[in-house]
């Protein structure tokens, strides 16, 4: 629903003021579920501090962290996942890497395309609609921000989610 808004250009950010690290920290514990049953070691490396308050759209953050750590947990088979959070010049910057099964440089190109997960073996093995991270990519750049990816093929990837604030 939200990528069709995005696209009729109806969907409406709502910004308000929230300290970021409890929203992170709420990220990381509803994270650490999904990880550890996975037998998987999820980090955080917040160099915010104890707070940090902004003005943001709190859901759409919320939402675009956990769909990249949700992501990371799931291509991620042993080894871990970080988030890491720093500020940057104009803003916030979250990087989400894993040790999972990373991506050749073609499955890079077009992995913020609708429906696109790599190739078909990914969809069949792992499920998922392909949308995630379309969708991120859309809000984060209705946000003002962007999210990039670096990635080596069978040793994990890093997604880069920065954000003006």
């Amino acid at each position: 629903l939200d990528i069709s808004k995005i696209e009729a250009n109806r969907l409406d950010l709502h910004t308000s003021e929230f300290d970021l690290v409890v929203m992170i920290n709420d990220v990381y514990a509803m994270s650490s579920m999904q990880a550890k049953s996975k037998g998987l070691t999820l980090l955080l490396e917040n160099q915010l501090g104890a707070s940090y308050w902004t003005k943001l759209d709190l859901i759409r953050v919320k939402q675009i962290l956990i769909n990249l750590l949700t992501n990371a947990i799931k291509f991620t088979e042993v080894g871990s996942v970080t988030l890491h959070v720093n500020t940057i010049e104009q803003g916030v910057c979250f990087k989400v890497k894993d040790t999972g099964i990373g991506m050749n440089t073609e499955q890079i190109k077009n992995i913020f395309e609708c429906f696109q997960q790599g190739d078909n073996t990914i969809s069949r093995r792992f499920g998922g609609s392909g949308l995630g991270l379309s969708l991120s990519q859309q809000l984060a750049i209705m946000m003002g921000g962007y999210i990039s990816v670096e990635s080596e093929f069978g040793k994990g990837s890093e997604f880069i989610f920065n954000v003006p604030c």
